[in-house]
């Protein structure tokens, strides 16, 4: 019975050992394949709960393959040539403490092929191969793809045959982007084609990392004939190695809109990345989690392109100037290589709050609402000091959530700061002359004095805050909410009329006429046959809903700013001889109203009607032949077409428009011919009254057109030119100028035009 008891007493001691550790377990391919000619070659491996201090190992059971080492996740050895006449095979075991044993399959072809690709040097992100010809004389492809993507092709031949024809258009591409033929391509494309079954030894460095790839090849010819098997191998690349770095962050001179922040890493031989981010946008984007901010920057980083200009190494501080005032910063840190890969957790070094901005006037603000509308509000405001500049912003409450009245004012302040620089309310406007900065009492309508726009029953943030001559908040912050009121249907009536005498091909005027000066209506011009067609309703009635539904698609959100109130005569920009109907309705966050419609035809151009004229003579150049004249003018146009166009008025002419866009057919939607002769009289991308002008970039062997007239002092144009054309640079179809300096003395009054090739 005591023994019993001393066993019961042990089993319920043992069930409260903490639980043991998850097992190791080893992670690698397989199977792996070599080459029959043999030499060195790598297996990636992880080890998923490793064990301190524990390593693993790796035997053969053959004697034609010697293991060379195993270290940084990546096993290397030795194969010798197979001369048989039959694959044969061989079986790695991979032994690690804790972890069951892991074997992988070693193939190794026979060497009857007629190429060998050898596979050496793999990294985390690639390899250098060998590509050698061992019977074969002439050009080969040679690719690297993902073996998960290769498999299924190689299940079958039918299946490898859809593979090579894949591979032929894409190699019918490139050559088509470049302007040449595939026997042109072959020896110009040294980083996809072997030339004359020489060996090409290529490094791949932009691979993902620990990913199974196939290197293959075959013979191609100059007609995109495949003539041999395809040969491949399998390789998987590495990880990236983790690094044991750790930060320090000094954090001074904090002010209301910056600090000084130092970080020092605990090693000065890797790189890193750190960041500030704000509370609001670390809770709101990254989810408070300091692993999604490493995550959402890496990616960022690694979509510019050029991961490696943003790293740092060693000691880095920077002084900030753009912060929010009186708001909480988090400052994250992490190990990032140069392809943007994290080397290390993500590390949250300290937080530091901003300080408020300082208030040097110690005026106060009365603010209320005097009158609500569904669309509107008046907002009064009464200052204690009469003297003092203030600012009075009505922001929609769902674009304040999460941040705080400084930081909403700083938001409002940064917007009219834009708006400044970009000529919103035109040249030199600034804060010391903005005619929305106002003193003393005032009593404000949102839209009309203001100039915001509202949603019915919906809330709004108004702010008032002193502001000086340079855009600084010079006193607190009064802030009071309002709702506006719901939507209702009114009586309210449009009368819509067109005035042809003040229109033309290129816009529409109409005169619009409310039966109430206060209540606001939203036109929109439409096509004809759409209304007919979607939201005309079998009883010949308007299915205001449909409109209203493609409205606020069409305004993306932005239906408030499109609303007129009393009358108004308004311009819509139309195409030539294309039917319209005129729609319109009362307006209040929706339709109040049905809408009242007007059918019209747009006049066509006046094309014809006058003896204005202008020729035009147009050369094409290969850009590869005008680089050798001037190698700085043209470099990065060498596979493109140039433009070269004279034009040459009559006496008539006051004034002509030409350029070279795409074929017209492409702006049917737009208005077709209209569109074009748009594009021709925006003289930033056209020829406007020039003697000459050019365009660079286009593309060989895509359809172009070319396009010219002239306009009348009268304002009517003489016949309308169009042809279309496709540049050719090769073989019997060559259509180019033999090239000349034709841009170093151009005519006085002549523009050099060079649109960019992307």
């Amino acid at each position: 019975m005591i023994f019993g008891l001393l066993l019961s007493m042990f089993a319920c001691k043992k069930d409260e050992v903490d639980p043991a550790p998850a097992a190791s377990q080893i992670e690698a391919q397989a199977e792996l394949s070599i080459l029959a000619n043999g030499g060195e070659a790598a297996l990636g491996y992880t080890i998923k709960n490793p064990v301190e201090g524990a390593e693993l190992s790796a035997t053969v059971d053959v004697d034609w393959i010697t293991v060379l080492s195993v270290d940084n996740n990546i096993i290397r050895f030795s194969a010798v040539k197979n001369d048989q006449r039959q694959a044969r095979t061989a079986n790695m075991t991979l032994k690690y403490q804790g972890a069951a044993d892991f074997t992988v399959v070693i193939s190794q072809a026979q060497i009857n092929a007629d190429f060998v690709i050898n596979v050496n040097e793999v990294s985390a992100y690639g390899a250098k191969i060998t590509y050698s010809p061992v019977k074969y004389s002439g050009h080969y492809l040679f690719l690297v793809v993902e073996k998960d993507v290769l498999d299924p092709y190689l299940a079958n031949e039918e299946n490898l045959e859809s593979w090579y024809a894949g591979d032929l258009a894409y190699v019918k591409q490139i050559a088509e982007n470049n302007g040449c033929t595939i026997a042109e391509l072959i020896p110009r494309a040294p980083q996809i084609f072997g030339l004359n079954g020489d060996p090409v030894e290529i490094t791949y460095s932009t691979l993902s990392i620990n990913t199974e790839y196939y290197a293959y090849c075959y013979g191609m010819d100059g007609e995109g004939n495949r003539l041999t098997n395809m040969e491949y191998v399998s390789f998987k690349t590495g990880v990236v190695d983790p690094v044991d770095m750790t930060f320090e962050v000094a954090v001074d001179g904090i002010t209301s809109n910056g600090a000084h922040i130092s970080v020092t890493p605990s090693v000065n031989n890797e790189t890193y990345y750190w960041v500030y981010v704000s509370d609001f946008d670390f809770i709101n984007t990254a989810g408070g989690d300091v692993n999604s901010v490493m995550t959402l920057v890496s990616n960022s980083l690694k979509q510019s392109g050029s991961v490696a200009q943003y790293l740092h190494r060693g000691f880095s501080e920077q002084h900030i100037t753009d912060m929010w005032d009186n708001t909480l910063y988090h400052i994250i840190a992490w190990g990032l290589d140069a392809m943007g890969t994290p080397t290390t957790e993500a590390q949250e070094l300290t937080t530091f709050t901003t300080l408020a901005k300082d208030v040097v006037d110690d005026c106060t603000f009365e603010v209320s609402v005097t009158e609500v509308k569904d669309m509107d509000m008046r907002v009064k405001v009464i200052p204690s000091n009469p003297q003092t500049r203030y600012y009075v912003g009505l922001i929609d409450e769902e674009k304040c959530v999460n941040y705080n009245d400084e930081q909403m004012v700083q938001r409002i302040i940064d917007m009219e700061n834009d708006r400044f620089e970009w000529g919103f309310y035109g040249t030199g406007v600034n804060w010391s002359n903005f005619e929305d900065i106002y003193t003393g009492e005032q009593e404000l309508w949102g839209r009309a004095d203001l100039k915001y726009t509202f949603v019915p029953k919906h809330t709004y943030r108004i702010f008032v805050f002193g502001v000086d001559t340079e855009g600084n908040r010079t006193t607190g912050i009064a802030r009071i909410d309002q709702t506006t009121l719901p939507t209702e249907q009114t009586d309210l009536t449009i009368k819509i009329e067109y005035i042809p005498e003040e229109s033309d091909w290129k816009k529409g005027t109409f005169q619009f006429t409310p039966s109430n000066e206060e209540e606001y209506y939203l036109p929109y011009l439409a096509y004809k046959e759409d209304v007919e067609e979607y939201y005309r309703k079998s009883d010949g009635s308007l299915d205001s809903d449909a409109i209203m539904d493609e409205i606020e698609h069409i305004y993306d959100g932005e239906t408030n700013y499109y609303t007129r109130k009393g009358a108004r005569k308004l311009e819509f920009q139309w195409a030539a001889g294309m039917e319209y109907t005129m729609l319109v309705c009362g307006y209040a966050g929706s339709n109040t109203t049905e809408f009242f419609e007007l059918s019209v035809t747009a006049p066509e151009i006046p094309f014809g009607k006058s003896d204005a004229d202008v020729s035009v003579i147009y050369e094409l150049f290969d850009g590869s032949e005008l680089a050798k004249l001037s190698p700085g003018r043209w470099a990065g146009y060498e596979d493109n077409c140039i433009v070269y166009i004279r034009y040459t008025p009559n006496q008539h002419a006051v004034h002509w428009y030409g350029g070279v866009w795409m074929p017209v057919e492409v702006y049917a939607h737009d208005g077709g011919i209209s569109y074009l002769l748009t594009l021709l009289q925006n003289e930033w991308v056209s020829h406007v009254d020039k003697a000459s002008g050019q365009y660079a970039g286009l593309v060989f062997r895509d359809t172009y057109s070319i396009s010219y007239v002239a306009e009348g002092a009268d304002g009517n144009y003489g016949e309308w030119h169009y042809e279309e054309f496709t540049p050719y640079r090769d073989g019997v179809l060559c259509n180019t100028t033999p090239a000349y300096d034709f841009w170093s003395k151009p005519a006085a009054n002549s523009q050099i035009l060079t649109v960019r090739k992307h």
